[in-house]
């Protein structure tokens, strides 16, 4: 993270260069809750050095921490990016913009929508240059996929990311697979796959929540629905320290609801009640439809 905001002052003399590297810094800072206040802070400020204020791509990321964080609508941060889309952008910085879009307007309920940005985005990233936005636009056709319940799909894309992938901690690929294992009930292979995830080098980061639901979500299918009270609440918890409340997000708190040992557990009725959008989104998933 240090890295690139030195990039992005020497920089200066070059503005869109400069947003690309400050654009790719936020996405960075999403992976670790000690960063990411910081990041989002620098962001707000825009004109915190003599790059200039913030570019389309930056002020689309604005929208969807808005909506992550509650303050706004998915419908509502969907419509203010349909309008910047029509906004001119360069092409380093189209791809961040069409990946937040294509993301939130998953959450509005968009999927088909969310895939067509994915793709557009995905067409326009260099075959021989990594780009920073690739994963969040790969990360849209996975959610979409799962949606479908496209899950040979979900376990492909998983092994081949393994294959190239070495970081701590889960990644969102892993998420995806075990919970497609959970729905195929491949159990075995499901808990080969948790154990195969480091949880202990993993950084707080918003993808260990997302693979802590996905962990509750399997106990939940084998019947263990303590543990996956546990899990759910564990991955709500982190949640919310990153400021993310939205239940179309994670759906942790509908699943926790459906855990009935919680009653009996102590737990405070307020933290396991879930609401009806939170419901309906589950349950979409869980039966594999696209609207």
């Amino acid at each position: 993270m240090s890295l690139l905001c030195e990039a992005e002052r020497e920089l200066t003399g070059h503005p869109v260069a400069a947003q690309s590297v400050r654009t790719a810094a936020i996405l960075l800072a999403d992976q670790d809750q000690n960063v990411r206040a910081a990041g989002y802070r620098r962001l707000l400020d825009g004109s915190a050095d003599a790059t200039g204020a913030v570019d389309v791509a930056g002020r689309a990321l604005l929208v969807r921490h808005a909506a992550m964080a509650g303050e706004l609508s998915a419908a509502g941060a969907t419509a203010r990016l349909r309008v910047m889309l029509n906004e001119p952008a360069d092409e380093l910085l189209e791809p961040f913009l069409l990946g937040t879009a294509a993301t939130v307007t998953l959450w509005a309920d968009g999927p088909r929508e969310a895939e067509s940005l994915a793709e557009r985005g995905v067409r326009q990233l260099s075959p021989t240059l990594l780009h920073p936005a690739a994963q969040m636009l790969r990360g849209v056709r996975a959610e979409v996929a799962a949606l479908r319940g496209d899950h040979e799909l979900l376990l492909t894309e998983h092994a081949a990311t393994a294959a190239t992938t070495r970081r701590p901690g889960p990644t969102s690929a892993n998420s995806h697979a075990l919970h497609a294992l959970t729905e195929m009930g491949s159990f075995k292979d499901a808990w080969r796959l948790v154990r195969s995830v480091d949880l202990h080098e993993a950084t707080d980061s918003w993808a260990l929540s997302r693979f802590l639901y996905a962990c509750g979500s399997l106990r939940a299918a084998e019947g263990d629905v303590t543990g996956a009270l546990h899990d759910f609440l564990d991955s709500g918890h982190r949640l919310s320290a990153y400021a993310v409340v939205n239940p179309v997000v994670v759906p942790w708190r509908s699943a926790a609801s459906a855990s009935r040992p919680a009653r009996g557990l102590g737990i405070p009725r307020r933290k396991v009640e879930g609401r009806s959008h939170t419901v309906r989104i589950r349950t979409i998933r869980q039966r594999g439809e696209v609207p």
